[in-house]
């Protein structure tokens, strides 16, 4: 684990951070702001495994910032999905036109008031100042001992596979909306990781991440659903008069959130079982990779 490769991970991070955040905090860039908020949550996976431990007091301050960071862009990123899912479905039932043109509207008010937030918060972050903190953590010097590095890897391992798989087994088999979100968080967290494992240690995780991906993804789409639905009934509460179109629209979304459960039901053990490899094959690839 050379430590070229662990510096080039952070470096990465911290510039695809720098180049898509000034965008993000501009009107109208939906991508710029998700690209920031996945570099963010990257960096505060990778910043405790990297530093030396000299560098402790500097990334917990680091970290801290950029974990402020992530919850400013998720409350934006959140509605730019919803208002993306709106169009989606309305090219799928354009005689719900009318009542999803009132729930944009909804969405719409939501979107600006976060996203006036979210510039407020990043301007009280002071950027710049976070990226030379970040860049410089990302010297040579500041660097843990390979060795240490890759046994700080296999620890973090086990407790992010411990959380897939507490947070799937709470879910259980029945729709939840909150047990079921748990579960894509701690499926990102461990995903993360295993990014991080392929960069620095040179152990190959490629397959295991892309299942990881593919149920975060089909998770992410079951959320993604909940909170148009909150719109919606947030939308019929404030105009009665059209109950009948709007809830036509919410048919549509449980309908599709019911699929989507089921094909989540059937990609769980497939999951288990990137867990239970992550436990063994890949634990022991990182204890004996030199």
């Amino acid at each position: 684990m050379a430590p070229r490769a662990s510096r080039d991970a952070l470096s990465r991070r911290v510039q695809v951070l720098d180049r898509n955040l000034p965008a993000a905090v501009q009107p109208g860039d939906v991508e710029a702001v998700h690209r920031s908020r996945v570099a963010s949550r990257r960096l505060r996976e990778a910043l405790p495994v990297m530093h030396a431990e000299t560098e402790a007091r500097l990334v917990r301050k680091s970290r801290k910032a950029v974990r402020g960071l992530t919850r400013l862009l998720g409350g934006v990123r959140e509605l730019d999905v919803t208002l993306c899912l709106l169009d989606e479905l309305k090219g799928r039932h354009e005689e719900l036109a009318g009542a999803m043109a009132m729930v944009r509207a909804f969405a719409d008010q939501e979107r600006l008031r976060r996203r006036n937030q979210m510039v407020q918060g990043v301007e009280a972050l002071d950027p710049e100042k976070l990226k030379r903190k970040l860049t410089a953590l990302a010297e040579t010097e500041r660097l843990a001992p390979v060795a240490e590095r890759r046994e700080r890897l296999r620890t973090r391992l086990a407790p992010r596979v411990m959380g897939v798989a507490t947070a799937m087994d709470a879910a259980g088999s029945l729709y939840s909306f909150d047990r079921l979100h748990r579960v894509r968080v701690a499926i990102k967290k461990l995903r993360y990781l295993l990014e991080l494992v392929h960069e620095v240690a040179r152990v190959g995780t490629i397959r295991l991440v892309r299942r990881l991906k593919e149920a975060q993804e089909l998770l992410g789409r079951l959320h993604d659903l909940e909170i148009l639905a909150g719109f919606t009934r947030t939308t019929l509460g404030s105009h009665p008069s059209h109950a009948v179109e709007l809830r036509a629209l919410l048919d549509v979304i449980e309908r599709e959130t019911r699929e989507r459960h089921a094909e989540y039901l059937c990609l769980a053990p497939r999951l288990r079982a990137v867990l239970e490899a992550c436990r063994t094959d890949l634990d022991q690839r990182l204890a004996h990779h030199g």
